[in-house]
């Protein structure tokens, strides 16, 4: 019985493991934002589908997150400044945050992709809001 209870664990316990194996991690890139001379990422909010949050290279000072990652494979998070100092440059974003991409979801039924916007600024009362599209998201697999 005991011998039983032991196999049937170890048994669990591999099977958790290769699920979470299956899945690819990739850090983001954004480029094409057309970020004009002066101005710096104040905000953004981005969206990832048949995806979560996997983990952030760092949380940046003076920045305020809201990360929500559904267990549904849709995950977002949403980061704006406390304080004009901590605005980002042009490349800020770039390789901070990492999406585990969920290996078992289908195209048809949940395409992978990553959507939201970039919100910039150069005086800190006016924003312009960059709406990302497809071509301005890349993203690299790290395992």
């Amino acid at each position: 019985m005991r011998k039983n209870a032991t196999v049937t664990l170890l048994i669990a316990i591999a099977s958790l493991a290769c699920g979470e194996a299956s899945a690819f991690d990739y850090a983001l890139k954004f480029s094409g934002l057309g970020i004009a001379r002066g101005e710096r990422i104040v905000g953004f909010k981005l969206t990832a589908n048949a995806a979560q949050l996997a983990a952030m290279k760092s949380i940046p000072p003076g920045w305020f997150m809201d990360i929500k990652n559904d267990p549904s494979w849709h995950a977002s998070v949403e980061g704006n400044i406390v304080v004009g100092a901590a605005a980002l440059d042009a490349h800020g974003l770039d390789n901070l945050f990492v999406i585990r991409k969920e290996p078992d979801v289908s195209k048809e039924d949940l395409p992978f992709g990553v959507s939201g916007e970039v919100v910039v600024s150069k005086d800190f009362e006016h924003e312009r809001h960059i709406v990302l599209k497809a071509q301005n998201v890349s993203w690299a697999r790290i395992n």
